[in-house]
């Protein structure tokens, strides 16, 4: 009789821990499920944040292409059928030169955020002369800048060098002064400066243009807001050359930040880890 009731005991004891065993799996398994419909909830409200952003872009695209299209297109027309004289000619085909640059410009970002979505961005990294990237970059910037009379000022060092990117980095530098020639009124200055820190590099393009609100500034690199403005002629934008800068430093493991003052200008700023002269003068030979 006893140990009929020992058996009982065990057994309800052994009932007991399964059943507890099982209540803890079934508490974790619900805890799980919880957790994965609350990842489902906000990834699916990412993708319809990604979604309105990516249509606003191709909305923004689509008129952004269709302007210089359209303006080169009437301009061959006019040519064709004889409507220009010399001085017109001479006139319009410096028009004509900065809608092709500008579409030029729009395109070239347009691909390489096109490449990053698809392939995602792979990078090379190696060490670049900072100031001949930008000298480089700011021969293909020199049309939209001459137009407005703005005076470009390559101020970084010889010696100054960054372990990065030289394509990517072209990239940056070309927006960061498309960006500021844009909200820089005629006749205005444009600074490229570089400055050792550590072992890194801060790089910053600095105008005298027409400044960013906090309220901007805040937008300015926020792929959801997806923020563009026109610039002081009038030009217009996607902004998807900021969101590639954004994208390409943080690769690097740096980072990017805009300081402003509204009617006083702006500083783009990003930093890149510091390169060596003597790794560049070896590579080349």
């Amino acid at each position: 009789m006893a140990f009929g009731a020992f058996l009982y005991y065990l057994r309800a004891r052994k009932l007991k821990l399964w059943n507890f065993q099982l209540a803890k799996m079934v508490q974790e398994r619900t805890r799980d499920i919880q957790y994965q419909n609350q990842a489902i909830v906000v990834q699916k409200e990412e993708l319809k944040q990604l979604n309105t952003v990516k249509n606003k872009l191709l909305s923004v695209i689509s008129h952004d292409l269709r302007g210089p299209i359209t303006a080169v297109s009437g301009l061959l027309g006019l040519l064709k059928s004889g409507h220009l004289n010399y001085q017109e000619l001479i006139t319009q085909s410096d028009r004509l030169n900065n809608e092709v640059h500008s579409l030029t410009y729009l395109l070239d970002n347009l691909l390489s955020w096109s490449k990053s979505q698809m392939q995602g961005i792979k990078l090379k990294k190696e060490n670049v002369g900072l100031k001949k990237v930008v000298e480089e970059n700011l021969k293909t910037t020199l049309p939209m800048s001459a137009s407005k009379q703005i005076n470009v000022d390559n101020q970084v060092p010889e010696d100054c060098y960054v372990q990065t990117d030289a394509n990517f980095l072209g990239l940056v530098i070309r927006n960061l002064v498309m960006n500021a020639i844009k909200f820089t009124h005629e006749k205005g200055e444009i600074c490229i400066v570089s400055e050792s820190q550590d072992d890194n590099v801060l790089i910053s393009v600095n105008d005298n243009g027409v400044g960013l609100t906090k309220e901007e500034l805040n937008k300015l690199f926020d792929k959801k807001s997806h923020y563009s403005k026109m610039g002081t002629a009038n030009e217009s934008g996607t902004g998807i050359g900021l969101l590639l800068c954004k994208e390409f430093i943080e690769l690097e493991g740096g980072k990017i930040w805009a300081e402003s003052e509204e009617g006083k200008g702006s500083s783009f700023k990003f930093v890149l880890k510091q390169g060596s002269p003597q790794i560049a003068n070896t590579n080349r030979s």
